[in-house]
């Protein structure tokens, strides 16, 4: 075990002599969050505790990945022709956290893309009435927290 830990030390102080040679600072220290932060994180897992009356399943779940994560990682035909910017709710989470975010209305209609881009590319086929539905009821439940963002960042 010692001979690890002295090999680790030494790797370890290789590393800070390394980053503490550079005189340079980074350019940004940390990403800038947005200063409703936490309410957008709220709003965030509210939909994602959202639950489905008829079963009781999570109602987000179809919406936390990326589409082509459920089709083998492609897109399904023509899904690109009909949604021009893919969106999932992890990939919002992952913005978030990130501080990609510069603003709440850049927030708000990614929030709402999620399920502008179920109606656009499964509207009308009956397969995905059961995906709309869901997208509905996400976006139903969004607008009461996301509208009043939205409306703070106005103000």
């Amino acid at each position: 075990f010692r001979p690890l830990a002295v090999d680790f030390l030494t790797t370890a102080e290789d590393l800070c002599k390394l980053f503490l040679a550079k005189h340079e600072l980074p350019k940004v220290a940390y990403p800038s969050l947005l200063y409703c932060w936490t309410d957008c994180v709220k709003a965030i897992d509210e939909l994602i505790q959202l639950t489905n009356p008829e079963d009781g399943l999570q109602t987000a779940w179809y919406f936390l990945h990326p589409v082509s994560y459920f089709c083998g990682g492609e897109y399904p035909d023509g899904y690109l022709d009909k949604v021009k910017k893919p969106i999932d709710l992890g990939t919002i989470i992952q913005h978030l956290l990130t501080g990609s975010y510069k603003s709440v209305g850049a927030f708000v209609a990614d929030c709402r893309s999620v399920s502008d881009n179920c109606h656009a590319f499964y509207a009308g086929n009956d397969e995905g009435e059961d995906l709309c539905n869901k997208a509905k009821r996400l976006y139903g439940s969004m607008e009461k927290n996301l509208g009043q963002l939205f409306l703070f960042d106005q103000s």
